[in-house]
């Protein structure tokens, strides 16, 4: 415990070169966070969300990451959304950032937040990473689900398919509009029933209620 690093200051532990945490005070002053790898990078601030920025493949999009909540009236069998309500949307932006690790070789930021208002929403923790030695950031989402009956989804606006891995069962919606679209990922699918013979029955255990984590990867691979 006596070497554990404190909540208050920058921690460079003996050893770990020009290794740098901000945290609290120090980190809630500096206004534009840098997470990079040795090819894409993000950046993030308050005012403009997550930026995405790819020189080599001259990818470069501003909030690009975004949540779409919609209330689920479908089964397991099919989504379907609430006809009389539009998809509420929601920025990365509005995330606090809670910890920035920098180092010669590394970096990660740690955003924690919730995603919604009132009774519908998510808590949310976000962790964006990269390393000199990797062409890709990653991105690792916990989203704790304590709802029913609702999905929610990750878009990434402005970053091509091909740039975006997921490692799940890859459950994607590729949108085109007159904006330049996006790629959805289904990030919680809470849904109580299953369709047999036609006939509902109940399966409490499909509202997922709990911890869900999600790991992205953005980026061309080496």
């Amino acid at each position: 415990i006596a070497l554990a690093a404190t909540d208050t200051q920058s921690d460079r532990p003996a050893g770990d070169g020009e290794r740098r945490v901000l945290v609290g005070k120090e980190l809630r002053r500096v206004k534009d966070l840098l997470v990079a790898s040795g090819g894409a990078r993000v950046r993030f601030s308050r005012r403009h969300g997550l930026l995405f920025v790819d020189r080599d493949e001259a990818v470069h999009s501003a909030n690009c990451l975004r949540f779409e909540a919609r209330a689920d009236h479908g089964s397991l069998d099919a989504f379907a959304g609430d006809e009389n309500a539009r998809a509420r949307l929601y920025s990365a932006q509005f995330l606090q950032p809670w910890r920035h690790e920098t180092a010669p070789d590394r970096s990660e930021l740690v955003l924690r937040g919730r995603i919604g208002r009132g009774p519908v929403g998510w808590d949310t923790e976000l962790r964006i990473s990269g390393r000199a030695s990797e062409s890709r950031i990653r991105l690792e989402l916990t989203v704790r689900n304590r709802i029913s009956d609702w999905r929610l989804r990750a878009r990434l606006l402005g970053v091509p398919p091909t740039h975006i891995e997921h490692e799940c069962d890859d459950v994607r919606e590729v949108v085109t509009n007159d904006g330049g679209g996006f790629v959805a990922f289904t990030l919680v699918r809470a849904c109580g029933s299953l369709l047999v013979d036609g006939e509902p029955i109940a399966v409490p255990a499909a509202q997922c209620h709990g911890e869900i984590r999600h790991v992205f990867h953005l980026g061309v691979a080496d």
